[in-house]
């Protein structure tokens, strides 16, 4: 593994910490130790607390600006076909975060929570688009974009292992289960045929995987 993969890996280890638990308490030792290294082998990559955020919100702006992506809406058929897509990014865009996390960011670095919030803003955007769009070629019902948003960006971050445990729900049937309710709130019943749910039932297992590891 060459340094930029391990300071990655490094980083990796250090947000799913963070998305959990916050940092804003977290001294390098104990950074050292979720990210399974030494505190001499962590200075080597990392000159501070800071650089160890500074790393993790570029690791965030990187991965929203793969989402921020202009959809094909010309057609309904490229609106079906980009819908498993659109909920797969919103799933993990709407997950790979947490209100403790901005929390500790908007507290000890206003400047990067600014810098995440606007790339949030221009990925709403584009979603937003994507939504109207559905609704003007008639594939989606007519609900308004911005409660849309505003109901996943509300509802996805709570799918927390305590909630999952107290209704009987592993990760993979919840996501599984999410998948199915976008489809059935969003498009209209003569569409929904058109999307075929099994064919990302492996991507559905990849990230029932990655919620698992976060919140070990």
């Amino acid at each position: 593994m060459d340094e930029a993969a391990r300071r990655a890996e490094m980083t990796a280890k250090i947000n799913e910490y963070m998305v959990v638990h916050g940092f804003h308490s977290l001294k390098m030792d104990q950074i050292a130790k979720i990210m399974g290294v030494s505190r001499g082998k962590l200075y080597l990559y990392f000159s501070s607390k800071t650089a160890v955020v500074e790393a993790v919100v570029a690791r965030y702006l990187t991965y929203i600006s793969r989402l921020t992506k202009a959809y094909e809406i010309g057609t309904a058929s490229e609106i079906i076909g980009e819908f498993l897509d659109y909920v797969v990014d919103n799933l993990l865009l709407n997950t790979s975060s947490s209100p403790v996390f901005i929390a500790d960011l908007q507290a000890d670095y206003p400047e990067l929570a600014e810098q995440l919030k606007q790339a949030e803003t221009a990925w709403v955007a584009e979603v937003r688009q994507y939504l109207l769009a559905g609704q003007r070629l008639g594939v989606f019902n007519d609900i308004n974009p911005d409660l849309i948003v505003l109901s996943d960006q509300a509802m996805m971050p709570q799918l927390t292992p305590q909630y999952l445990l107290g209704h009987g729900l592993t990760p993979l049937k919840a996501i599984h289960d999410l998948f199915q309710y976008q489809i059935n709130s969003l498009v209209r019943e003569r569409y929904r045929s058109q999307i075929d749910l099994t064919a990302r039932e492996a991507d559905l297992a990849r990230l029932a995987a990655k919620y698992t590891q976060t919140f070990e």
